[in-house]
C-alpha cells in the first residue's frame, strides 16, 4: 500500500534515505547516554538521589529519607516554579499562598520514584503532600482541608511557619 520504499508516515525507509540513517544515529547515541545518565546521581532542587529505576528498596529507603529530612515535602508532577499537572499546580499554589517553605520533588525525573512514592503511601495518586513526616493527602483533601481552615491549623500544631490567610 505504501509503495516501495515508503512507510506510513510516506517517508523512506532508512536504506533508501540517508537523512533518516542519521536521525536514527542520533537517537541511538541519545538513547544510550540516557541510559548512562540513568545510573548517575541526580539532583531535583537541592535533594539528591540515584536514579532508582529497577530498585525498589533504594526508591523506599530514598523517599523515607526525604519525607524525614523535610518538615514539607510535596511529590509533584513538575516543579513548584513550574508544575506540569493541574492538581499539582493547586496543592502547589496553596502552600505558595500560605508561605509555605517546602520541598518539592519531581516524580517525572524519575519512574522509580514515581511508583515508589505510591507504594509508599499507598495512596494510588499524585501529588502527595506530607508534613513532618505524615501523609496529608492529595490535591482534593489538601484543598478541602485548605478551604476548611484545617490545612493552616495542621501546620500550626506542628510548628510549621506559614502566613494565616484564607480560601
Amino acid at each position: 500500500f505504501w509503495g516501495a520504499g515508503l512507510t506510513a508516515t510516506g517517508l523512506t525507509d532508512a536504506g533508501a534515505c540517508p537523512h533518516l540513517t542519521d536521525v536514527r544515529h542520533r537517537w541511538n547515541r541519545c538513547q544510550s547516554r540516557s541510559q548512562r545518565m540513568r545510573s548517575h546521581i541526580k539532583t531535583t532542587q537541592g535533594i539528591r538521589f540515584m536514579s532508582t529505576q529497577g530498585n525498589e528498596q533504594a526508591v523506599q529507603d530514598w523517599i523515607r529519607k526525604a519525607v524525614a529530612n523535610n518538615d514539607v515535602v510535596l511529590f509533584m508532577k513538575g516543579t513548584k516554579s513550574m508544575p506540569q499537572c493541574g492538581f499539582s499546580h493547586q496543592v502547589a499554589q496553596i502552600l505558595n499562598h500560605l508561605g509555605v517553605d517546602y520541598r518539592d520533588v519531581n516524580v517525572l525525573d524519575d519512574m522509580g520514584i514515581r511508583e515508589g512514592i505510591k507504594q509508599f503511601s499507598n495512596w494510588p495518586t499524585i501529588p502527595q503532600l506530607y508534613i513532618k513526616g505524615e501523609f496529608v493527602g492529595g490535591c482534593d483533601i489538601v484543598r478541602e482541608m485548605f478551604q476548611e481552615g484545617e490545612l493552616q491549623q495542621m501546620l500550626s500544631d506542628k510548628g510549621i511557619a506559614h502566613e494565616t490567610a484564607t480560601a
